[in-house]
């Protein structure tokens, strides 16, 4: 999708992204967008149909920000233990501020039909995740007999954990619980010194 770069087109996107984070799509009107980007509506009409079309162009950039990110982390010198800390950290800083009621919106609301581009997406971040683990596998550092599937799933478990605020409320940030849950991870719950 080809953006224009001006300063007025870019207020509506950072604006409606600030507004739909916090408050959901639903609950923020065009005329709150407008007015909080310092536009007026008929700025907004000239760049975007609809509601709807600025939600797809924002999650557009913020996800394929993402996939960027994410692609450019599977490619890079680091060992495979700090991989898995940084897709986790990644996932974690890239939900921290989008609201419940932004998420419902999403995947409640049958207006938007949102849902089908949201699995597209999905399914592009797997796919990635599903190459790096089997390539990872193949270079020695999962064991063979281990599925990934059930990787998968565990990783999801992980992530569920660092949003529980019963369990964060145990660790002075966020970031503290992503390294337990990723030593936990390699090493369960024996004493590193044990398999040396």
């Amino acid at each position: 999708m080809d953006q224009p770069k001006n300063i007025k087109y870019n207020q509506i996107l950072t604006k409606g992204k600030e507004l739909f984070w916090k408050y959901g799509i639903k609950r923020v009107a065009i005329e709150e967008i407008c007015k909080q980007a310092h536009v007026s509506k008929m700025t907004f009409y000239k760049y975007f149909k609809n509601k709807k079309e600025l939600v797809l162009v924002i999650l557009d950039n913020t996800v394929g920000k993402a996939l960027k990110d994410y692609k450019e982390l599977i490619g890079k010198e680091c060992s495979f233990t700090e991989k898995i800390k940084q897709m986790l950290k990644m996932k974690l800083e890239g939900s921290q501020d989008v609201s419940k009621e932004f998420i419902m919106d999403i995947y409640q609301n049958p207006t938007l039909n949102l849902i089908p581009y949201m699995e597209e997406l999905g399914k592009k971040s797997l796919d990635l995740t599903i190459e790096f683990l089997l390539d990872s596998q193949k270079k020695g550092f999962i064991r063979k007999e281990i599925k990934i599937d059930f990787i998968l799933y565990y990783f999801n478990q992980m992530l569920a954990m660092t949003t529980d605020t019963a369990l964060l409320s145990k660790y002075e940030k966020p970031q503290d619980l992503i390294m337990e849950a990723t030593e936990f991870f390699f090493y369960g719950i024996g004493a590193k010194h044990l398999d040396k």
